[in-house]
């Protein structure tokens, strides 16, 4: 299996625009999660790489039941990724390629959950700008996951030239006309995804993406009934205001679309209910008309019997109602009688239209026969139902409604009648939370709650960022970083990074103590070791001065360092070492090569001494052969007792050898002494001095040459 960074890749589970994603194993954790690896073509675009962990870090702040939760953004090498939450479930457009439309019921509870997640993000200031019905993904109980907040906006960054990113049929017109996106860009691009889960096809299409960007722009909206006639005109209204080329004339926000749509439920029902009334009246009509009919046709005697009895029923009946519960609102052919129980009277006889409204519970509707002794009525009600969110941060508290305990967050109470409950929210190590919800029926209630930790928590912050946290061996996650629910004792922080050494704290937590931790990493300090050949070379680092070879320089920085090695008689080595914090030794060795030539000096008679510069350097026989002198211009001199002093320049070039024949002359004239040398040790010499150098005097005396040292002598005098 291959290995990215902390994630061991299980197998490939799809791909986008912008990365291919894997499901794969967190190695530290054991937590299964989506790892969404960019692809090499954005890799190495360093301006989407920025813009991508930029937009990463509000996302990865974001806590939404219906939002896709961002675990980690990391690199390595030239592998960038983010790892997310592993949702099992269909995406919404496997779905619709196989069922091609869905029921305005269903594309209600597809649609709401999607609206309420762009809602807390946009509360963030998050935006998607590419909703399409690839990045909504429908778990098998119906629960409903967007992704790709912030990729998608990162990848919005880097289109230009004309290019139209990624699916041109669900952008905006503005974001067409090159306009920044916003909430109202998420409404747009939400409709025409309502559009297409309604009617199986999206509003605009062509095979050239540009074509579709100037239909969003300019085409008017093809009407969704022109596809399905079955769709309500309340549903068409509304998507058609999703889909308003103006954003000004759009929903201003996700919610307020929520709140249209659930109206929209409110009033079919309301129509529902008119027209279950005309029925009941349309058929008390018809069946007085039979009444009629049958009256004209009979004997004269029923006629006078008939007559008796609308006498006696025109003396009224009663029509007793009681209900459960009691105090419910009556209303008799749709006049209000009073709250149950109730007694209505001088009711004539015949069919009567009974109506009992109580709120929390479902409207009573009856056709009833009053006779000539009245009627008693016993009304049962059904409650009302609410649907109800309860979402807490962090997430896993008891939910108790009343006594009873109904689950954890995040949580979905589906059958709660309608009516005010004593909700109670529970968590080891969290203050315990009390609120009063109100369900009402049809509109769904969401409670939120942020439980206050009773343990402490600690900030940790590095300078760099991104360093590897551990909590008492256990990797915790990348700096800046808050840990919650700590309890009072004694932590082992340690941070880690790659160039930089690791740094181990010790924090000591009270109850309830919110500690920072801010820590300065510091850049390894590697070790370089210069060696020469020949050795005893000076050495200078980033142009200062260091010592002379072999030599080890410590402390140094990781990066680019300029080495120069100077030796006399030799050329100048200058090397760049490139120090990587992966390796803490780095060694440079130089084989110096020489710069110095050779002088052969052939003299004749034989026995003379030879100076060059002034230093004695042998006597010559049939030959002297003087090495290692730097190139360039010298001074010979050649001396013999009784022969005058042969001088001469000699140049020497570079590995080569100059060959120089003297003849010296004899001396004719006596030699007399010039100066006159008094010794430290009480004696004195005569003689000329031939040269003064390296705290040396050679003098010429009678017979030869001797040197001394400049120490050896108290004091001269000229002769």
């Amino acid at each position: 299996m291959q290995v990215i960074g902390k994630y061991k890749v299980i197998e490939k589970i799809g791909e986008t625009e912008t990365t291919t994603i894997y499901k794969a194993i967190q190695i530290s954790l054991g937590r299964i999660v989506a790892l969404r690896v960019l692809k090499p073509e954005f890799s190495t675009n360093r301006e989407f790489i920025e813009r991508f962990r930029k937009e990463a870090k509000p996302v990865a702040k974001l806590n939404h039941p219906n939002i896709v939760q961002i675990y980690d953004v990391g690199q390595e090498n030239d592998i960038h990724y983010v790892a997310t939450e592993y949702c099992e479930g269909e995406s919404l457009d496997l779905i619709l390629g196989r069922e091609r439309k869905l029921s305005p019921e269903r594309t209600k509870q597809i649609v709401i959950q999607i609206a309420r997640a762009l809602d807390y993000a946009h509360r963030q200031g998050v935006y998607h700008v590419a909703v399409k019905p690839h990045d909504i993904i429908i778990s098998k109980g119906g629960q409903v996951k967007l992704l790709d907040l912030g990729i998608a906006r990162a990848a919005e960054s880097i289109s230009s030239g004309g290019t139209i990113f990624g699916a041109p049929q669900y952008i905006s017109p503005e974001q067409a006309r090159g306009e920044k996106a916003g909430s109202r860009s998420d409404i747009y691009s939400l409709g025409i995804v309502i559009y297409e889960m309604l009617t199986g096809k999206v509003p605009f299409d062509s095979g050239n993406p540009v074509e579709v960007a100037r239909l969003h722009v300019s085409e008017p909206l093809p009407p969704l009934r022109k596809w399905n006639e079955k769709i309500p005109p309340g549903i068409e209204a509304v998507v058609s205001k999703c889909l308003e080329k103006n954003p000004e004339k759009r929903y201003q926000t996700p919610e307020e679309l929520v709140r249209e749509w659930e109206k929209l439920n409110e009033t079919s029902r309301v129509t529902r209910i008119s027209r279950g009334r005309d029925t009941i009246i349309r058929k008390k009509e018809s069946i007085r008309r039979r009444v009629s009919k049958k009256q004209i046709a009979i004997p004269a005697i029923c006629l006078v019997l008939v007559i008796l009895v609308f006498l006696i029923l025109s003396r009224g009946s009663s029509l007793n109602i009681r209900s459960e519960p009691s105090k419910v609102s009556i209303y008799v052919d749709g006049k209000y009688c009073g709250e149950t129980p109730v007694s209505v009277r001088n009711l004539r006889g015949g069919e009567h239209v009974v109506l009992g409204k109580k709120k929390g519970f479902k409207d009573f509707h009856q056709e009833v026969m009053v006779g000539m002794g009245g009627l008693s009525l016993q009304l049962n009600l059904i409650r009302e139902i609410g649907l109800v969110r309860i979402l807490t941060i962090p997430e896993g508290a008891q939910v108790y409604v009343g006594d009873e305990l109904k689950g954890r967050t995040p949580l979905l109470l589906k059958n709660l009648p309608v009516g005010e409950y004593r909700v109670k929210l529970m968590m080891d190590d969290y203050s315990t939370e009390e609120r009063v919800l109100k369900v009402e029926g049809g509109a769904p209630v969401t409670l939120e709650a942020k439980l206050v930790s009773l343990h402490g928590s600690i900030l940790i912050e590095s300078v760099p960022e991104g360093a590897e946290i551990y909590v008492n061996g256990i990797y915790k996650g990348l700096s800046p970083k808050t840990l919650v629910g700590l309890k009072p004792g004694r932590y082992e922080v340690l941070l880690k990074k790659d160039g930089y050494s690791d740094l181990k704290k010790y924090v000591f937590l009270r109850k309830k103590q919110r500690f920072s931790l801010k820590a300065k990493l510091e850049e390894k300090l590697l070790l370089l070791i210069v060696h020469s050949e020949p050795s005893d070379a000076n050495v200078f680092l980033d142009g200062n001065f260091k010592g002379k070879t072999p030599l080890d320089l410590g402390r140094l920085h990781s990066g680019e360092h300029r080495i120069r090695i100077e030796k006399e008689g030799y050329a100048v080595v200058e090397k760049t070492v490139a120090l990587d914090a992966s390796q803490p030794r780095t060694l440079v060795s130089a084989r110096m090569k020489g710069i110095t030539g050779f002088l052969l000096v052939v003299c004749s008679p034989r026995r003379a001494t030879v100076y060059v510069d002034g230093e004695e350097r042998g006597e010559v026989n049939d030959s002297l052969s003087i090495g290692n002198l730097v190139e360039g211009e010298h001074q010979l001199q050649v001396v013999k007792s009784g022969y005058k002093v042969a001088e001469e320049k000699v140049e020497i070039a570079a590995g080569k050898t100059t060959i120089v024949n003297i003849d010296l002359e004899e001396a004719v004239r006596k030699w007399k002494p010039t100066v006159r040398l008094y010794l430290r040790t009480g004696g004195e010499i005569e003689g000329e001095i031939i040269s003064r150098k390296d705290e040396k005097i050679v003098l010429r005396v009678e017979g030869g040459l001797i040197t001394l040292k400049v120490s050896e002598v108290e004091s001269e005098e000229d002769l």
